[in-house]
């Protein structure tokens, strides 16, 4: 839409769908949550990286139909009319924050400091959900002054880890139709994911590694990204006033996942943060008073409150991919999932046999957007906040231990590094169907 009128109806080629009081999350394919979803309309802001490849290649939230486009590239000549202003957001539409990661906390103040009957209808927010302490306080305050507020904060990596977390006790596990199990010689683990137990039993320790190699990645949706192993295709990624690093792109996802499992860190036995060489898997260590570099590789070791011992790995210009999550039982057995593809996840017997395997059946991206667009149509408050938050200070504590402060300077989109979006690329500020 413009600041001229309303914006038209976007025409989508197929009926539309009357919204069903079923959650998504009973469903048990893309299909069905095709079915579910048809009669929202967004407002994708931010349409740059997976999001922008992801739609325009037809790959994004199915039946869902909006506007995407990419705020950090202007309008070309004539193109004015293609481009959604943020203050021009439809407030009957869902506002759906794909920006780089400093801008996150600002978009849901902005958004609540708004006249009521302005603001758009629900936000759906990617990690991190903020980036300092000053953004996670401003946060806070929002929040406690809107509660009602529909608010998603989102993660895919929770849907990546969906039969991961099933098979390790987690509680209500959304989208459980979606978790196939491929392999079961014991005939228990379908029964052990319906039931809430854990396969492994209590946890001893747990690893997790989201290390990047060179080259391309393609991800569960079929797209290759470009230098995924570097920070090429995200340049705002190696700037840490832009919310740039390891620990807020990639720390964020497996303590996440970690907490979300019932272990939250709460003493950090070391950290190592690092600044990549010449030499692929070579990283020189961040020093104290470094408040400007961001960091390229992570290390961190910590222990729970229940001593579950946890590690993370964290990195980008490796030799090689290492991303997934392994969890050990205090009977020696063990499971792990692997992060790429229709993340598989092994269960191990304590003598390191095979006893099973499952896998998730859909897009991860598309589990995510489909939840958060439910709970915004259908729910009130926000989701996820918890762990999310507690995650960010987390994080604030490691930059402290490292650079002396967890002080992030701030940045204006202006000031950001010169980057030929794939928003851009792929042709995006326009309308989507």
């Amino acid at each position: 839409m413009t600041s001229e009128g309303p914006r038209p109806q976007i025409e989508t080629g197929k009926p539309e769908v009357a919204k069903s009081s079923e959650s998504v999350t009973k469903t048990n394919s893309p299909k069905e949550l095709e079915n579910r979803l048809s009669y929202i309309d967004v407002t994708i802001y931010g349409a740059g990286g997976n999001v922008a490849e992801r739609y325009a290649k037809g790959k994004g939230l199915l039946g869902v139909k909006g506007r995407l486009y990419d705020p950090m590239k202007p309008p070309k000549a004539g193109e004015k009319d293609k481009i959604v202003g943020y203050e021009e957001i439809d407030p009957t539409l869902t506002l759906m924050d794909f920006t780089p990661s400093f801008l996150h906390a600002r978009r849901v103040v902005e958004e609540l400091a708004k006249d009521e009957k302005k603001r758009a209808s629900g936000i759906y927010v990617e990690k991190p959900c903020a980036i300092s302490a000053t953004d996670l306080a401003k946060l806070d305050e929002a929040i406690k002054q809107n509660p009602d507020y529909p608010i998603f904060f989102a993660d895919h990596y929770y849907y990546k880890n969906l039969a991961f977390f099933a098979l390790t006790g987690v509680k209500d596990i959304p989208f459980k139709g979606h978790i196939k199990v491929t392999e079961d010689p014991t005939g228990k683990l379908q029964e052990i994911i319906d039931s809430g137990q854990s396969i492994i039993g209590e946890v001893a320790s747990i690893e997790g590694s989201l290390v990047e190699g060179q080259g391309n990645v393609v991800d569960t949706s079929g797209v290759a990204h470009l230098n995924a192993g570097t920070i090429e295709h995200r340049k705002w990624l190696g700037v840490r006033e832009s919310g740039g690093g390891m620990l807020l792109d990639l720390l964020v996802h497996l303590n996440n996942g970690t907490q979300v499992m019932g272990h939250e860190m709460t003493t950090v036995d070391s950290v190592f943060l690092g600044k990549h060489t010449d030499l692929a898997g070579k990283y020189d260590p961040i020093e104290n008073g470094d408040h400007k570099t961001a960091e390229d590789y992570a290390e961190v070791s910590g222990t729970t409150k229940d001593g579950v011992k946890i590690k993370f790995t964290l990195g980008k210009f490796a030799k090689e991919n290492k991303k997934g999550m392994l969890a050990k039982g205090k009977n020696g057995s063990s499971i792990r999932v692997d992060y790429s593809g229709t993340n598989t996840v092994t269960v191990f017997d304590k003598n390191g046999l095979v006893v099973g395997k499952a896998e998730i059946s859909s897009d991860p991206f598309t589990l995510a957007e489909a939840h958060g667009l439910e709970h915004i149509t259908k729910e009130k408050g926000p989701k996820n906040y918890d762990w999310q938050r507690k995650s960010v200070l987390l994080i604030q504590k490691l930059q402290e231990m490292v650079r002396g402060t967890p002080d992030v300077p701030e940045i204006k989109v202006e000031e950001l590094p010169d980057v030929t979006s794939a928003g851009e690329v792929a042709g995006i500020n326009k309308d989507f169907i």
